[in-house]
């Protein structure tokens, strides 16, 4: 839950007694941010509340400029597959080029206000808290991988921007509201404004940042970077039925889930694997709740997964319901955060294979199928007695044949609930 009064008291204060001003800045910075802290006896589901916070990669603290992100004000995108400068070079355009098209205005830096009170900063105004937290939960994202093996200059450098105009125009031409999101054509965290959303903003919910910072590690990791996947669009425009394309878009959701859960374990709100519920409501937790047990494949999400085109996938948030089955069966195979900690460095490990198997499959997705991620999966899990819990959730779930499975271990047993 957000607390609001609690960041309205501090704004209020700080407005009344105190003028904004630009500090200079040096590291660690001491700063007040909106961090959730634990719930009852320790259990998850604790309020976001004024904390003070360190933040070790920030060099400076007013256009919110570090090692780690950068942020940018005022950008306008504006996406449109009619756009005339699509067609320039023959419609052959680098991924540089294609965010400069989208890009209509670049933006600025943005400029945080603060306060200093023994030696730390208070944000002077909600948009410098609502930054500033961003910030941090950036920060504590790029920690988590870097933790878990990925190394920081594979990281980089990640640019959000804040507040943009964006438009999907074959969409609609209202402007997107009320969302945060990795958006891969340019490269970018968008934070969008906020229209609707009533509860923690977005921005300011550690484990939304930790999901969509973990579609920047898949990105990387998996697509090698590219602002438009060569797989990914290759395979959306196999035929009537897009069955690898569907699976790559569930796989991206599931596991930016499961990575997130891990992540929230090193946190005072503990592992949670509803994380969603202080931005949405508990309709929205429930559907993404790995920790479920009724998490299965059943046979409408089957058919769509293997029968639908990737428009009418996604359209039907199919991508959410099958990666979530995935979430649930590295979850449950798991009995602790250590467990989750490991599960969640394996498939790391293993995303270089997955894009190997993409790259060599472009011309073949019928090659790219559940039972071969999860055999790939199941490669890069280096505990047997974890491997072997992993194998029984997945057969459960899954419902895939145990003798397509070359790293099954034999004494491996169906587990779950599923029917």
């Amino acid at each position: 839950m957000f607390d609001a009064r609690s960041l309205a008291t501090a704004v209020a204060v700080l407005s009344a007694g105190w003028l904004a001003c630009g500090p200079s800045t040096s590291q660690p910075v001491r700063v007040m941010a909106l961090v959730r802290g634990a719930g009852a006896e320790g259990a998850p589901g604790g309020r976001y509340q004024p904390t003070e916070v360190q933040i070790g990669s920030l060099s400076d603290v007013v256009t919110l400029d570090g090692a780690v992100a950068y942020l940018v004000g005022g950008a306008q995108i504006y996406v449109s597959s009619q756009d005339p400068l699509l067609s320039i070079n023959g419609g052959v355009t680098s991924d540089e080029q294609l965010a400069d098209i989208y890009i209509k205005q670049d933006g600025n830096p943005p400029h945080a206000s603060y306060v200093e009170k023994d030696g730390v900063l208070w944000p002077a105004d909600f948009h410098t808290w609502n930054m500033v937290t961003t910030y941090y939960n950036v920060e504590q994202s790029f920690l988590f991988f870097q933790d878990q093996g990925v190394d920081a200059q594979v990281l980089g450098r990640t640019r959000v921007f804040y507040f943009p105009s964006f438009t999907l125009a074959d969409v609609s031409q209202q402007e997107q509201r009320d969302n945060a999101l990795f958006f891969a054509p340019v490269k970018s965290l968008l934070v969008l404004p906020f229209d609707k959303l009533q509860e923690a903003p977005l921005a300011m919910n550690s484990s939304i940042v930790a999901h969509e910072y973990a579609h920047v590690v898949w990105n990387k990791l998996v697509y090698g970077g590219q602002a438009v996947p060569q797989g990914l669009t290759i395979w959306a425009q196999s035929g009537v039925a897009t069955p690898a394309a569907n699976l790559l878009k569930a796989l991206d959701e599931g596991f930016a889930d499961f990575h997130a859960l891990a992540q929230s374990c090193r946190t005072k709100f503990g592992c949670d694997t509803r994380g969603a519920e202080s931005s949405f409501d508990a309709a929205t937790a429930d559907a993404r709740d790995m920790a479920k047990n009724d998490k299965c494949l059943d046979a409408t999400m089957n058919n769509m997964l293997a029968g639908a085109n990737i428009n009418d996938f996604v359209a039907g948030g199919y991508h959410y319901e099958v990666g979530t089955v995935f979430a649930s069966a590295l979850y449950h195979a798991g009995n602790s955060p250590d467990d989750w900690a490991l599960l969640s460095k394996s498939l790391l490990t293993v995303y270089p294979e997955l894009k190997a198997e993409i790259d060599g499959n472009l011309q073949t997705p019928e090659n790219f199928t559940p039972t071969k991620v999860v055999d790939v999966v199941l490669g890069g899990v280096t505990s047997t007695e974890l491997q072997t819990r992993v194998c029984g959730e997945f057969l459960g779930r899954l419902k895939i044949p145990r003798e397509e499975l070359t790293h099954c271990p034999a004494q491996a047993q169906v587990t779950g609930d599923c029917p």
